[in-house]
């Protein structure tokens, strides 16, 4: 006989046991046990903080703890997912920042704030957050740190500046088309595909001739997004490209071309 599932009261009990499980279970009872932690709401949030910060337990699992935290929408989570920024585990640096930005009340001023940060991961991260709040008060600030001295800050600045598209961003992008690092040319190219400004087509069409296979990729499948028509010849012209990923990102480039809503002019 299968028994009855645990009520809140009961869930809250043995809240201390289902934490600890955190230490030594496998990823995929972690992941469970967590959101059905988050589920009983604010009450957990203050143990749900202190696993956040706790670097014993599998970066994995401190992710999903974010996520959990975000889900809840507690402003009291708001100081834990901050410290959480300065994580070394890549898949932390990224759910701890779009939890923060799911947080309430939370000011874009305190993440540009973050900006001049000595910590890279931190500055890195505050761009990412935001990006996320989508608060085009926050533009100039982005544009600012694409001086930043680290290139991987300016690649997470360069993925914000995505999340709000403005046309005076081109201006700060396009110099990225000709960086010497390749990271930063394909994701200027990426950040393109979701900038409307007539400065962009010629950039991308020029990205398809780019020594490095994952520029041109990206310039395909930004100028997928952009679906303009003017970009039809130069696409059939590099459609037998050397890299087979380019030519994926061709195709589908013109495939969405023949797709409904395809416009005429860049």
């Amino acid at each position: 006989m299968d028994s009855a599932p645990l009520d809140a009261a009961e869930a809250l009990r043995c809240l201390p046991m289902f934490l600890e499980s955190l230490h030594h279970e496998p990823n995929f009872v972690c992941e469970p046990i967590v959101y059905d932690i988050a589920a009983l709401g604010p009450a957990v949030v203050p143990r749900l903080m202190t696993h956040l910060r706790d670097v014993s337990l599998p970066a994995h699992v401190r992710g999903y703890i974010a996520d959990s935290l975000a889900e809840i929408g507690d402003a009291r989570a708001t100081e834990a997912l901050i410290d959480a920024l300065d994580d070394e585990d890549p898949d932390l640096c990224i759910s701890a920042p779009i939890a923060l930005a799911q947080m309430p009340g939370l000011a874009w001023e305190r993440m540009r704030n973050l900006l001049p940060d000595p910590r890279w991961r931190v500055r890195a991260s505050a761009a990412l957050v935001l990006g996320e709040l989508g608060d085009p008060q926050a533009l100039p600030a982005l544009w600012a740190a694409l001086c930043d001295r680290d290139p991987q800050v300016v690649w997470f600045v360069l993925i914000a500046l995505a999340k709000t598209p403005d046309p005076h961003t081109v201006t700060h992008v396009l110099p990225f088309m000709q960086s010497p690092e390749v990271t930063l040319r394909w994701q200027a190219a990426d950040t393109l595909g979701y900038l409307d400004d007539p400065r962009v087509l010629p950039a991308l069409l020029t990205a398809l001739d780019d020594p490095d296979a994952t520029v041109r990729k990206f310039a395909a499948y930004a100028l997928k997004n952009r679906r303009s028509a003017a970009a039809r010849p130069a696409l059939l012209a590099h459609h037998d490209d050397p890299a087979w990923e380019v030519r994926m990102a061709i195709t589908a480039a013109l495939a969405a071309l023949q797709s409904e809503g395809a416009e005429d002019a860049a």
